[in-house]
């Protein structure tokens, strides 16, 4: 999937983001994983949904997040 918001290398977000991601024709679920870590060797967060957007909360000023979605 294509992933729209937030934007790629974005700054002074919000600590509450909603995630979304363009939806995948035939797709039936999303796996999205968000890290501190570009290799995602860590997790904060790893489900599974059927929404194309994921709405996160308890995130850390000054801090760099990574995020992706597979279908």
């Amino acid at each position: 999937p294509t992933l729209s918001t937030p934007a790629d290398l974005s700054i002074n977000l919000a600590l509450n983001p909603t995630l979304a991601w363009e939806a995948s024709a035939n797709a039936t679920s999303y796996r999205v994983q968000v890290s501190t870590t570009n290799d995602f060797s860590t997790t904060l967060l790893d489900e599974v949904l059927t929404a194309n957007n994921k709405a996160l909360s308890g995130l850390s000023n000054s801090t760099q997040y990574f995020w992706k979605v597979q279908a």
